[in-house]
């Protein structure tokens, strides 16, 4: 009540709420509104479960995601928040949802045998996205383990000061220099309520916002080389792995995917994931076994 979502000619929500729960909720009505299928298949790839719904091209995306147990770690960012930011957490997720039940009938089958969406789809989405997805992926292993070059990436942004504008107010701009689609689209919204003055932009599926200015500051940011992703070569022998000059055994785990099949039935597709003192094992092939670890 009190809340509204008003659509200008340009596809983009302001929301305006007289609570910040109101507000949450809202956001999550309005992605959902806008990006339904999108939005609900990212989350299902963040569970590990994208193949069992789409089928078979999403089950590589589902071993990367239970070897590195991104569901699992959801769960524990989700008993990890603040008593004050759960809550709208929770606002977000049943605000996706709401949206949802009102156009269920318009979704997919797999949309529909996905939902409820939960706080911890919410969080392992990001986690996907930002840890397993720009700090490294699968590829950038692969090129890692080879020794190839990468392609160089940037982007750039710029602040001008008010003694340098022709309005003398200060002046922020982002060029992100982003991909444009699947989990790199991005939405955008004017975000209002008691304290909250907030118009910017995130990956659709996000409750915050990435690229934003409020009334009294801007900010951006530029894709950069941060070393927050390292790997790690096992030395292997009979009975695990060697460590400072002792055999370590591997943490083993066994998970099994489902799989969609073509004339609608599921196969199951065991994994093996290997756990070491420094991550899971992500590469074991030619000789070389590799372990990841990521910080947070």
């Amino acid at each position: 009540e009190g809340t509204e979502i008003l659509w200008d000619t340009y596809g983009v929500p302001h929301i305006f709420a007289p609570d910040h729960t109101s507000l949450f909720y809202a956001y999550g009505y309005a992605q959902m509104e806008a990006h339904a299928e999108l939005l609900i298949r990212l989350y299902a790839q963040a569970r590990g479960r994208a193949a069992e719904f789409y089928g078979e091209q999403y089950l590589d995306e589902d071993r990367w995601v239970w070897t590195n147990g991104i569901p699992q770690r959801a769960r524990e960012w989700a008993t990890q928040q603040s008593p004050e930011f759960y809550p709208l957490l929770q606002a977000f997720a049943s605000g996706l949802n709401a949206r949802a039940t009102e156009e269920i009938e318009t979704l997919s089958d797999a949309a529909r045998a996905i939902l409820p969406l939960t706080v911890e789809d919410v969080l392992a989405h990001g986690m996907r996205v930002i840890h397993f997805g720009w700090l490294v992926d699968s590829e950038s292993i692969e090129t890692r383990v080879s020794g190839a070059v990468k392609s160089p990436s940037g982007s750039n942004g710029w602040a001008i000061s008010p003694f340098r504008s022709a309005s003398g107010h200060a002046m922020l701009l982002s060029n992100s220099h982003l991909r444009w689609g699947d989990k790199h689209t991005y939405f955008e919204v004017q975000l209002s309520a008691p304290g909250v003055s907030s118009y910017g932009a995130v990956w659709v599926g996000f409750p915050t916002l990435r690229l934003c200015f409020t009334d009294y500051v801007g900010w951006t940011q530029t894709t950069n080389g941060v070393n927050l992703a390292h790997l790690y070569r096992l030395t292997l022998n009979d009975h695990g792995y060697e460590l400072d000059g002792e055999t370590r055994s591997f943490e083993v785990e066994n998970q099994v995917i489902r799989v969609r099949q073509e004339d609608g039935t599921l196969r199951e597709e065991p994994l093996l994931i290997r756990r070491s003192e420094h991550g899971p094992v992500v590469f074991d092939r030619d000789g070389m076994t590799v372990a990841l670890r990521v910080a947070g």
